[in-house]
């Protein structure tokens, strides 16, 4: 008799959990409440500059990717004009999915770059092409700010690897 009883309050607690947590997750935003997200960030992040940048200066491209498994991307934002680009490269940021920075880095070269299915302290490994491809590991709080001072790698001995910002000059945006 106990048995039957037992399974059913495995059950009942299974299907209360399972639909809390299913419940819990929010739903992916769309592209246009991303864009605005990273447009009302970067207006704000940039309030002081913007008074002196010209229109090609305000160019950026963004991809999203989950880069620590909890089924939320976060979103990398390509500053691609003229104020945020120089001979090493341009400015990336990775803002958490509630349009907060998460790291900034600089002279960051070529586009795509690429996660690594290996991870540190939870997140990604990333790899970032400044003169070479740098291995980039999660600290903890942050990605490194500087791709060109990490250790190199060989982009063939990255395991799982997956692009982000592909094709990202060809899809430039304005805020």
């Amino acid at each position: 008799m106990k048995t039957p009883a037992l399974t059913l309050l495995c059950i009942s607690l299974f299907c209360a959990f399972g639909n809390e947590s299913a419940a819990a997750a929010p739903p992916e935003p769309s592209s246009a409440e991303v864009r605005s997200g990273i447009e009302s960030y970067l207006k704000k992040y940039l309030r002081d500059d913007l008074k002196v940048m010209s229109e090609d200066d305000r160019k950026y491209s963004y991809d999203t990717f989950d880069l620590n498994n909890d089924g939320r991307k976060e979103i990398f934002v390509a500053l691609i004009g003229p104020y945020f680009c120089g001979s090493g490269g341009c400015t990336l940021l990775i803002l958490n999915p509630d349009f907060t920075l998460n790291s900034r880095m600089t002279v960051v070269g070529d586009l795509p770059l690429q996660a690594s299915s290996k991870t540190t302290h939870g997140w990604r490994d990333l790899v970032i092409q400044s003169r070479g491809d740098h291995l980039m590991k999660y600290n903890g709080k942050k990605y490194p700010s500087n791709p060109s001072i990490q250790p190199k790698v060989k982009l063939e001995d990255v395991p799982g690897k997956q692009p982000i910002l592909e094709g990202a000059y060809d899809k430039k945006l304005s805020y």
